[in-house]
């Protein structure tokens, strides 16, 4: 089924361990307990975080027993374009870098805005992999997928 698959388990492990900072910086530098949203960013970061955590539950719902958080696939997977993969690529990473950034804002947090954006760039390294993997296990009917669908939004 075309060429071999890359694992970047490499990636994955830098992926866990942003997620843990990003998480877990504002109990290190002044964390603010959360609370009715009395400020912009409070409403802005509150809507973002809830609609996060809704595109990501609705993606891994989705795939159901194609999740996988390696950059293989799956040799026996169907290439799954239901929704929300038919408004994103990859809707688990643009809802949990919404979570992120939402999470930076509530927290009124530069350090994990910056932790965010490192994020975000190592996820569209990893898109990059997973795309290749994509190409090479379903061919023309995931470039055609490809060109049809934006990676994010």
């Amino acid at each position: 089924m075309g060429q071999p698959q890359k694992k970047s388990y490499m990636i994955v492990t830098l992926q866990g361990v942003l997620m843990i900072a990003v998480a877990a910086t504002p109990f290190f530098v002044e964390f603010r307990p959360p609370a009715v949203p009395t400020q912009w960013a409070d409403w802005v970061g509150a809507v973002g975080f809830i609609a996060g955590m809704i595109i990501v539950f609705s993606a891994v719902h989705t795939l159901r027993r194609a999740f996988t958080i390696h950059t293989a696939i799956r040799q026996d997977t169907q290439l799954v374009t239901a929704y929300p993969f038919n408004f994103s690529r990859n809707p688990m990473y643009l809802g949990g870098l919404l979570q992120c950034f939402a999470w930076s804002l509530l927290q009124r947090s530069w350090l994990t805005f910056v932790l965010t954006l490192a994020l975000m760039f190592l996820l569209n390294f990893k898109v990059q992999v997973e795309e290749k993997n994509l190409e090479s296990v379903f061919g023309e009917v995931y470039l055609k997928y490809k060109n049809s669908v934006r990676r994010f939004i």
